[in-house]
């Protein structure tokens, strides 16, 4: 594919930001997550430091789960998943958290 070595794996970039939302809005309950979303945007290469920005947006489905959406991008700024986005029940609206 013409990259300069191996690459992360897609799914193991998603588990990253699925972790991610769990542990920041959802106090690390995987119960808790009801649907998880996004489009991989770039790769990603062994040893780069992934960044998670999310956001409550404060919608809510029918079942009470609300929308949490989120990017993650390589330290430096280089999106690798873009349009995320992750359905929560009881959200946990925590402030300050440094991922």
């Amino acid at each position: 594919m013409g990259f300069p070595s191996a690459i992360l794996r897609g799914l193991c970039t998603w588990n990253i930001a699925a972790h991610a939302v769990l542990k920041t809005f959802g106090a690390s309950e995987a119960d808790r997550l009801k649907s998880l979303q996004a489009r991989f945007a770039s790769p990603v290469m062994p040893g780069d430091k992934l960044m998670v920005d999310m956001w409550i947006t404060g919608k809510k489905e029918a079942d009470g789960s609300e929308e949490v959406i989120f990017v993650a991008r390589v330290d430096g700024g280089k999106v690798v998943l873009s349009n995320g986005r992750a359905l929560l029940s009881k959200v946990e609206k925590s402030v300050g958290s440094k991922l």
